[in-house]
């Protein structure tokens, strides 16, 4: 599952890369591979102790910009962590997340939209997943650890195509 969001997340970012001249000494294909890596592996990090508010946000179905506090708040972790893996200025490091953090978070809302427009209401959902069983599971995402469609197999026929499913086949 997380392999395939981090290949989904390297094609969407190549083209980012391969347009920032601080970058053009590196792989595109490398460089947009381990940016990916290291926003996904923050965005779960956070989750896992407890801060949901990027994995929200990336659900949330409204574009991210780089001008949101979210982002924001996320651009000097990931960019220590880039510029160590990397071998990049910090400088170089920060323009690179401030840029990969949107475009990484985007490619979820756009799932998101595609199921609001099939007539999916994930507030409801999300709140159903957050509310009543605490935070448990997928260090601390309640019932999103299910996400991968992958949960509970026996599934009532109003629960067809929830978003379980549609995570699933984003996932795969």
């Amino acid at each position: 599952m997380l392999d395939s969001l981090i290949d989904l997340a390297k094609d969407h970012l190549s083209g980012v890369v391969s347009n920032q001249p601080e970058l053009k000494n590196l792989d595109p294909q490398e460089t947009a591979r381990v940016t990916g890596e290291t926003v996904i592996e923050d965005l779960m990090g956070q989750a896992q102790t407890g801060n949901t508010s990027g994995i929200m946000e990336m659900l949330s179905g409204q574009q991210t910009t780089a001008a949101s506090p979210l982002v924001s708040s996320m651009i000097p972790g990931i960019a220590a962590k880039l510029a160590g893996r990397l071998g990049i200025p910090e400088g170089t490091a920060r323009t690179l997340a401030a840029v990969a953090i949107p475009v990484i978070m985007n490619m979820m809302n756009g799932q998101v939209n595609q199921a609001q427009k099939g007539g999916l209401d994930i507030g409801s959902m999300l709140g159903g997943l957050m509310g009543g069983g605490g935070l448990a599971g997928l260090g601390g995402l309640g019932g999103l650890g299910n996400l991968g469609g992958q949960g509970n197999t026996q599934k009532s026929k109003d629960q067809q195509g929830g978003l379980g499913d549609m995570l699933g086949g984003f996932f795969k």
